[in-house]
């Protein structure tokens, strides 16, 4: 090639490359308090090839369970934006955005909803995630839905900080199901029964240290798949000592491994 074709090749080329716009990426934001959020978030960091965003307040909050409890509470009741160091962030640049968060009082916490007031997220593909002591996924995300009305919601994951040493895998299983269209549905349960000698012993077995929620189980749906049985418990729970409510309990078990409860939530009457 002579040098003339040759330079106007490279030049070309050279063009190409700086009108070319960089590849999408995804971008994993989290806020977390104990740690346990944000180890979640790195595992779908790493899973998904993800930058990761920490949520900062621009006051912390306290170190103490009960002095958080005491200032998240008026918070979560009254909607509050808690203030957040972190500037809105240019999301175009991302093609998907996981969100995470502990679950504070069955919804996000408010520097989360500050995160969503202050970004536009228009356009985006948002996966949600969530680290819980009893349960709050459904919840949690109706509450992303109404901040986020237009957004598109791919999916949710949660799992309760007791189980974190199972996190790796069952990310990666919610993960490979996003891939393959699937879903967390009630699709494929059978109609409500009432609760067999079986499924008590199951029942027993998976809410094993949960006896703050006073459960008593009213009927249960069960779905059968290869190597899980899924089970959802229609229970009422009057929590520490509070007014009977009824809830729906989530129990897995997978193979010969013992059922667990993976996550409670409050039954929309």
């Amino acid at each position: 090639m002579k040098p003339r074709y040759f330079l106007l090749a490279v030049l070309s080329l050279l063009l190409c490359a700086c009108n070319r716009k960089p590849a999408p990426r995804d971008l994993v934001v989290y806020f977390s308090l104990t740690g346990t959020t944000e180890q979640l978030a790195q595992l779908f960091a790493e899973q998904t090839g993800g930058e990761l965003l920490q949520i900062a307040c621009e006051t912390p909050y306290p170190d103490s369970f009960e002095a958080v409890i005491a200032e998240s509470g008026p918070e979560v009741k009254e909607g509050t934006c808690r203030p957040i160091s972190n500037a809105p962030v240019d999301l175009d640049a991302y093609r998907t955005v996981y969100l995470g968060y502990p679950v504070w009082f069955g919804t996000v916490p408010p520097p989360v909803r500050t995160f969503l007031s202050n970004n536009d997220f228009g356009g985006k593909n948002v996966v949600l995630f969530c680290t819980y002591g009893s349960g709050g996924v459904k919840s949690s995300t109706r509450a992303v839905v109404k901040l986020l009305p237009e957004t598109r919601i791919l999916g949710s994951f949660g799992i309760a900080a007791r189980r974190m040493a199972y996190a790796p895998q069952e990310v990666a299983d919610f993960l490979g199901g996003l891939e393959n269209g699937g879903s967390d549905d009630a699709e494929g349960y059978c109609e409500p029964r009432p609760v067999a000698d079986s499924d008590m012993a199951v029942f027993r077995k998976a809410t094993e240290g949960y006896d703050y929620l006073n459960l008593v189980p009213l009927m249960v749906s069960v779905r059968e798949e290869p190597g899980t049985c899924s089970r959802i418990f229609v229970c009422e729970s009057s929590m520490r000592g509070g007014e009977p409510r009824k809830v729906e309990l989530l129990v897995l078990q997978k193979g010969e491994e013992d059922p667990y409860l993976q996550s409670v939530e409050h039954i929309q009457e």
